[in-house]
């Protein structure tokens, strides 16, 4: 009886074009660029027809394909916005990212659905806050821990865009494109949560270096000096590469703050021979030497940086601190999209 109703609710149902579904499958089989511009022209009623067909009981239909595709084509609208705007960021949620939220629900509920919406989560949460985006960042990966309330990196990511919206306290408008609705709460509220965050993944997943010399930023901050330069050192023994020249700087500032400066000055140094591009640690270890009275040292470390500036590739790990690379977030919806040909 269940079985005959839910076929008689398909065919009582309103119908999406015939074109959406075959979209969606162009979109599946690698035809993306067709694709994407297709499902442009699908109208809001088209949108919600679809929506109420993929959620109809036994539908089967590729709900993944689906919602990487709408994904897609927000993403694309975004970018024609902020070129529109001369490059004003833009947090606007439009009517694809919407569609693309609401088609998880159904989704979870097909088999290996729930873990597709926590690495979508995931990969949206990190995506948004390399566009500056941090209270969509920040819902994202909240909404992902509804599916998954033990995945760490999900607790990373919501640490993660905490951390920035505390620190700016303010969120970009839209490019003309209207406002987000959500409220940023208090900037001491949101810190808080953030290392509660840090401290959950941690405690999930204890090897998470980058979540350890955050909380240890973060601690400082808070005047935790102890806490702080406990998490900086540890991460300072486990970290490699961007993530260990973070782990010295932070400490060192820790180290500085307590009055050893000559610790400082080492973990400074340390930092700056290990990165192509040092340009905190020079600043840094240059200030701490200043502190020391030692001034001319600290005038030939900026001399030094000054004369290679300009000649020298790669980026200041600092730089992307607060708001990521932008190819962290694509690099996980390229992932998603390969897994559609499994």
């Amino acid at each position: 009886m269940g079985m005959q109703l839910a076929a008689l609710a398909l065919i009582l149902m309103p119908s999406p074009p015939g074109g959406y579904w075959s979209t969606v499958a162009e979109y599946a089989r690698g035809d993306r660029a067709v694709a994407v511009h297709a499902i442009d022209a699908m109208t809001r009623a088209d949108l919600a027809a679809a929506l109420k067909e993929a959620s109809a009981p036994f539908a089967p239909r590729p709900l993944r394909a689906a919602v990487l595709l709408h994904a897609e084509r927000e993403r694309a609208d975004r970018r024609e916005a902020v070129e529109g705007s001369g490059g004003q960021p833009d947090c606007f949620v439009g009517p694809h990212g919407s569609m693309a939220e609401a088609l998880l629900k159904p989704t979870a509920e097909q088999p290996g659905g729930r873990a597709f919406v926590v690495d979508f989560a995931l990969a949206q949460s990190l995506l948004q806050r390399s566009l500056l985006c941090f209270k969509n960042a920040l819902y994202w990966a909240e909404l992902g821990l509804k599916s998954d309330s033990k995945a760490p990196a999900l607790y990373f990511a919501a640490a993660l865009a905490g951390e920035s919206l505390g620190t700016f306290g303010i969120e970009p408008t839209s490019a003309g494109r209207g406002a987000i609705s959500a409220q940023t709460p208090r900037r001491g509220t949101v810190l808080e949560r953030a290392q509660d965050r840090y401290e959950k993944a941690l405690s999930l997943e204890p090897g998470l270096v980058e979540a350890r010399l955050r909380l240890g930023r973060m601690q400082g901050n808070a005047l935790k000096r102890d806490a702080a330069r406990k998490n900086l050192a540890l991460a300072v023994t486990q970290a490699q590469g961007p993530v260990l020249y973070l782990a010295r700087l932070f400490l060192g500032r820790i180290l500085e703050e307590a009055g050893d400066l000559d610790s400082a000055i080492q973990h400074y140094r340390d930092a700056a021979r290990a990165e192509e591009l040092p340009q905190a640690a020079n600043v840094a270890l240059a200030h701490a030497l200043t502190l020391k009275g030692d001034r001319v040292t600290a005038r030939e470390v900026l001399e030094a940086a000054l004369a290679r500036a300009g000649r020298r590739g790669g980026e200041e790990p600092y730089w992307f601190y607060f708001v990521g690379s932008p190819t962290d977030g694509e690099a996980a919806f390229e992932r998603l999209r390969a897994g559609l040909a499994k």
